[in-house]
């Protein structure tokens, strides 16, 4: 298997795997979680210190990520629309529309650097469209081309993300699906649909959207990351309060056992590699120092 577009085993979707070397990205997810939940709560309160501390959290998560803060969450904000429109009530839509309206081109406003400095980054590369619609291939080598064409679509749900999330994929998909079922009317499904919403997007962006800059694609990597954080969530909700905890339960502690060897070996690498740097950069700091004194001699004598 390979979880990048070419056929090579080398990066993984999990967030917590991502997480050593990306923090910006996880920080801009956290962005997105919070910017939908400030959402679902002016579309039921219309509270203007809502509306300005959405500005403030979207231009964040945009600057610190244009993949997860800017496509992923516009793409998600879209999906939500409909549900959000449903819970600000028909008294307060036109209010609603036009502050997100304000909100939209205030972060624009604030975010103008940035966009500017992207846009030039783009066009120094050239080439074609930053964004293009590639599914994410997931079967390596070992498959015929042809049948690799055709798998590759249903693998990347039936078997990357059970194997990249073994311990949240499945259980967290139950309880979700299960909280939807079962909240009552009002502030809490609404929350939950929000975020089934951002969820699926997170996934189907990763699932279908290829970044082009770069060697990496970075969409699919870094867009699945809301998606794993509402995961976790709703499977320690639903282990907690769903109906259906006991096979959340099941399939939860299932997964976790058997991502242990893979976890085990993602944290030895990690401190062989912590070792390794750190040694690295022990002795560059001391052939800094040794050729300092070394200079200061050869000064010293041509002083003398």
């Amino acid at each position: 298997m390979g979880s990048s577009r070419s056929s090579t085993p080398a990066v993984s979707l999990d967030g917590c795997f991502q997480s050593s070397w990306v923090p910006q990205h996880l920080m801009s997810a956290s962005c997105v979680v919070t910017a939908m939940l400030l959402l679902v709560h002016y579309a039921r309160e219309g509270q203007p210190a809502r509306l300005v501390t959405l500005v403030f959290v979207v231009t964040a998560g945009f600057e610190s990520s244009t993949f997860v803060g800017g496509v992923t969450f516009g793409i998600a904000a879209l999906a939500a629309a409909p549900t959000l429109f449903a819970a600000a009530g028909p008294g307060r839509r036109t209010r609603f529309t036009v502050g997100l309206a304000v909100a939209a081109v205030l972060t624009g406003c604030l975010a103008a650097p940035f966009i500017y400095a992207q846009f030039a980054t783009v066009t120094a590369r050239g080439g074609g469209a930053p964004i293009v619609f590639d599914h994410f291939k997931v079967l390596g080598e070992m498959f015929p081309e042809t049948l690799r064409r055709v798998l590759d679509w249903p693998a990347y749900w039936l078997v990357l993300l059970p194997i990249e999330l073994p311990a949240t994929f499945l259980a967290g998909t139950i309880a979700l699906v299960a909280g939807l079922r079962h909240a009552p009317r009002g502030a809490e499904r609404t929350t939950i649909a929000v975020f089934v919403a951002l969820a699926g997007v997170g996934l189907f962006v990763s699932w279908l959207l290829a970044s082009t800059l770069g060697d990496n694609n970075d969409l699919s990597l870094r867009a699945v990351l809301p998606a794993v954080m509402i995961l976790i969530v709703g499977t320690a909700v639903g282990i907690l309060s769903s109906p259906r905890r006991t096979l959340i339960v099941a399939m939860g502690v299932g997964g976790l056992v058997l991502s242990l060897p893979a976890a085990l070996q993602i944290i030895h690498l990690q401190r062989h590699w912590r070792r390794r740097a750190g040694r690295t950069q022990f002795r560059a700091g001391a052939g800094i120092m040794g050729g300092g004194a070394a200079l200061r001699c050869t000064h010293r004598a041509r002083c003398e």
